[in-house]
């Protein structure tokens, strides 16, 4: 009898531990097709806004202090490619401060302090 309740008692202790495991593996899982639904709203909605970004004035100059800044290359490039679109096809002037030598050397005139 006392090695039928041990035996029962041990095969408890192993289907809880394993009802652990699966509960524990299932957050995980979770966790991590939420953060990769996060991470792809967010794209998404860079991408939407930087496509639909446009000056609504007509100034003939822009400035732009430290517009790059704290952005990732990829949205870099794509700012320093519609100041480029600004400049080279409708004739504005456009003027950016930097400290990143990435956004300068995309620059037609580079003036350094």
């Amino acid at each position: 009898m006392y090695i039928f309740k041990n035996a029962m008692k041990s095969l408890t202790r192993s289907k809880g531990r394993n009802i652990l495991i699966i509960i524990i593996s299932l957050v995980i899982t979770v966790s991590a097709c939420v953060a990769l639904s996060i991470r792809q709203s967010a794209e998404a909605v860079k991408e939407a806004t930087l496509d639909s970004l446009e000056v609504t004035a007509n100034p003939d100059l822009i400035l732009a202090d430290e517009l790059t800044g704290n952005l990732d290359m990829e949205t870099q490039d794509s700012i320093m490619e519609i100041f480029r679109n600004l400049a080279h096809e409708k004739g504005k002037c456009i003027i950016l401060v930097t400290h990143s030598s990435e956004v300068s050397e995309k620059s037609d005139d580079i003036l350094h302090l």
